[in-house]
């Protein structure tokens, strides 16, 4: 048992067990240890009090873009986390569409090498669909979250190149697929009938996209048994999918966005192509039901989708304009904002943003605020007003459609085991000190035949 402790910190309303208790969180070697009235904590190398500020457990992010490589003029695997740590994310998952496309392991290797030296918080790494078999088991011994398939791609991040049954090798190891939701044959099928323009996104990429893309998955799912995700749901038709799914008990896990819960189709009318994303932001309608489903606690994580370009392709023609944009340093304000007039759960988004994700990708120890657990902790101020400016953002892009929303949330510090990273707008720390999130592989048996 220890005689002094790393830190304790005191004066907070602290997340535990579904509400806010005032105790103190005494933390040692990376670890909380205790929660206990502040009397009762040890002595410690540093003490923190937090002034009632509230304390939530270090969010979690299964997906994000933080590009590099090619695409380090977008955003790198520093500014990517730096970004990350301001939101209060201690834990990010990265997406594989870069260029290159990390689909093998030797471009797998160099993400990881790209962690140990550049993030500042812990990241776990996705993969497209390898072309083999002798890949794909290399990949998933070296710990990918999962993999992604582009069903709205050709070519190397759908699954068109494979030389092996892809999906029953998923089922085999265990491994998860996270689904980009949008059928390719059904994308572009109104562009005889619509502008192309930024106003016409939603109909240019259609409901029925999205709504065949899910039913192709769950026949996917009936076939092969693997376990299925489906990211970044946007219609009020997913949501009828979605509940019919999860009220039969069937092993299919989902995500919304904040941009889809928050914004809707009327905002690319403000924003123009700076409101581009794919999915598309839909109608008000379809924006409630998503609001419905995480109320109903049927969204079993709510995921950034931090996609940062820079700002001169955003300004470019829709046709040209790429989609996304920056969201991890949003995300968790505007959430908590629509908390306070009771339009979003509280416990709910703090679940899909910590306990429930960790669930989801096998993190041991991590999304709960309880001894034992890691240190990964958010310290959010909620005593004022606050207006989002991208201006201030760590990450390379800086714009955003929640520009000038005003939000009575504001990070205010973040803390990676038990190592304060993040202080009042600073990032304390150098780069190098995230860790690759390596995810355990249950199943080892690597003799089988595809």
């Amino acid at each position: 048992m220890f005689l002094i402790a790393d830190l304790v910190i005191s004066g907070g309303k602290v997340w535990h067990a579904g509400e806010f208790v005032e105790c103190a969180i005494v933390i040692d070697n990376g670890k909380i240890v205790k929660l206990c009235k502040e009397p009762l904590a040890p002595r410690s190398d540093l003490r923190l009090n937090v002034n009632g500020l509230l304390i939530l457990p270090g969010l979690i992010d299964i997906h994000s873009h933080l590009r590099d490589f090619k695409l380090s003029y977008k955003e790198d695997f520093y500014t990517g986390t730096c970004a990350a740590a301001s939101g209060g994310f201690t834990t990010v998952f990265d997406m594989p569409n870069t260029e290159p496309v990390t689909n093998s392991p030797i471009r797998l290797r160099e993400k990881i090498e790209k962690i140990h030296l550049n993030a500042i918080v812990n990241v776990g790494l996705y993969s497209a669909p390898p072309k083999n078999i002798e890949e794909f088991i290399e990949l998933v011994n070296m710990g990918i979250a999962g993999f992604k398939v582009y069903l709205s791609e050709y070519g190397e991040l759908n699954t068109d190149h494979c030389n092996y049954n892809f999906y029953n090798a998923c089922n085999n190891y265990n491994i998860r697929v996270h689904f980009h939701a949008e059928l390719r044959d059904f994308i572009n099928i109104n562009t005889t009938t619509c502008e192309l323009n930024v106003l016409n996104h939603h109909l240019i990429r259609p409901t029925k996209a999205e709504i065949e893309a899910i039913n192709y998955v769950f026949n996917l799912k009936s076939i092969y048994k693997f376990k299925a995700h489906i990211c970044h749901i946007s219609s009020s038709d997913s949501c009828f999918l979605i509940s019919k799914v999860k009220y039969n008990h069937l092993n299919i896990s989902v995500e919304v966005t904040p941009h889809h819960l928050i914004l809707n189709n009327n905002f690319t009318s403000t924003w123009g192509n700076i409101a581009k994303v794919n999915p598309p932001l839909r109608t008000e309608y379809d924006r409630k039901m998503l609001v419905k489903l995480l109320n109903k606690g049927l969204v079993d994580c709510i995921v950034t989708d931090h996609s940062p370009h820079a700002l001169e392709e955003k300004s470019k023609d829709y046709c040209e304009a790429p989609s996304g944009f920056p969201n991890f340093e949003v995300a968790l304000p505007v959430l908590l904002s629509r908390c306070l007039n009771d339009e979003l759960i509280f416990s709910h988004v703090i679940s899909a943003m910590s306990e429930n994700p960790a669930k989801l990708l096998n993190l041991k120890n991590k999304g709960k605020i309880e001894p034992g657990f890691d240190a990964d902790l958010v310290i959010v101020n909620h005593k004022g007003e606050y207006t989002i400016d991208p201006e201030k953002f760590k990450s390379k892009a800086r714009y955003s459609p929640f520009k000038n929303m005003k939000v009575k949330f504001k990070v205010f510090k973040t803390i990676l085991g038990g190592l304060l990273i993040y202080d009042e707008d600073e990032i304390l720390v150098k780069k190098g000190c995230g860790k690759f999130v390596k995810i355990g592989v249950k199943n080892d048996s690597f003799s089988k035949t595809y």
